[in-house]
């Protein structure tokens, strides 16, 4: 969706029919936040009882290093409201328009009062100011939630590492809509440019799932 227009149309195709998308780029800040969101959402399924974040020894020593300090900062942060997970799987189907929408949105979350929330963290540490969220990120947490999320939804993107936060409270019913004509307008864009016998090469070779088969090595 973020992508669609610039992305090689064969890669393009790769995403829009696969049963899963593909994963985002490794790293250890991107494997750390997994694993935090995950431990997390373990440790408040437990009522907070427990060893919230347990040293992860199949990880490198850089790797635990990382974790550890998010899991700190993740209990300073959030370690004192009581919430409870609510699972929203990996994917969603919409009915306007008719797509299925595929990939984690965050930590989903409820209050004591009933309020929905998403907790999105990242453990990079050198995001710029106003660079934890942007309006995809947003609205696709906005469509995700559909079907749990009513009312307020509080979405929170935490960068754990640089130690700040940006905090959202989105009045459901009157920015979802939004959120759906946004997705029609991209999905038309996506539809239009896949196209699996056709490759352009570029950045998109780097991990590209796609490559057997792919017309533009073929003929080199």
């Amino acid at each position: 969706l973020r992508r669609a227009d610039d992305m090689c149309p064969r890669r393009l195709h790769h995403h829009h029919s696969g049963a899963r998308a593909t994963s985002a780029p490794g790293g250890a800040a991107f494997e750390v936040a997994s694993r935090v969101r995950e431990d997390a959402a373990l440790w408040h399924r437990a009522g907070g009882d427990g060893v919230a974040f347990p040293e992860p020894t199949d990880l490198e020593p850089e790797e635990r290093a990382l974790y550890a300090a998010a899991g700190r900062a993740y209990l300073r942060l959030f370690g004192a409201e009581p919430v409870t997970v609510h699972d929203l799987g990996w994917s969603n189907d919409l009915d306007d328009p008719p797509v299925r929408l595929v990939g984690p949105v965050g930590l989903a979350l409820e209050g004591d009062d009933g309020r929905a929330e998403v907790r999105i963290l990242r453990t990079a540490g050198d995001a710029g100011p106003g660079s934890l969220l942007d309006d995809v990120d947003l609205r696709f947490a906005l469509l995700r939630t559909e079907g749990w999320a009513t009312g307020t939804l509080r979405i929170v993107a935490a960068d754990l590492i640089a130690d700040r936060s940006v905090e959202y409270e989105i009045e459901v019913a009157e920015h979802r809509p939004e959120a759906r004509a946004w997705l029609a307008e991209r999905v038309a864009v996506v539809t239009e440019r896949a196209d699996r016998d056709r490759a352009r090469p570029g950045r998109d070779c780097g991990m590209c799932p796609c490559i057997p088969g792919c017309p533009a090595l073929v003929e080199r």
